[in-house]
């Protein structure tokens, strides 16, 4: 009757381990309903292959996106949120919650 998380969600994980001619052959292959990766290693792919298509992307998620601008991922996320479809819905999980990082993460990245 149900069927199980693997049968209904495929995952594409990008990992620095792997070549970035791999990661974008199984993701135009396989196509994923969630990719997972760092933002540097996502930016790169999308940096270099176009083969690599998030105009479909309908949800963005951050994880720990206060400790990502901490370690001074800000000008990768921009980057990445410009080569994003604007029509998304964008969510931000926070490692530990301050005002400062809900600052930093409000406007900009919803613009």
């Amino acid at each position: 009757m149900y069927k199980s998380i693997k049968q209904c969600i495929s995952f594409c994980l990008l990992d620095a381990c792997s070549d970035v001619s791999k990661d974008v052959s199984r993701f135009t292959a396989e196509g994923a309903n969630v990719l997972i990766g760092t933002p540097g290693r996502l930016l790169d792919i999308m940096q270099q292959s176009s083969a690599m298509n998030l105009k479909r992307l309908e949800v963005f998620v951050l994880d720990e996106a206060d400790r990502l601008l901490d370690m001074g991922f800000r000008t990768q996320l921009d980057a990445i949120m410009q080569k994003l479809p604007k029509q998304r819905r964008t969510g931000t999980c926070f490692a530990c919650c301050t005002q400062r990082s809900q600052w930093q993460l409000a406007m900009p990245m919803h613009s």
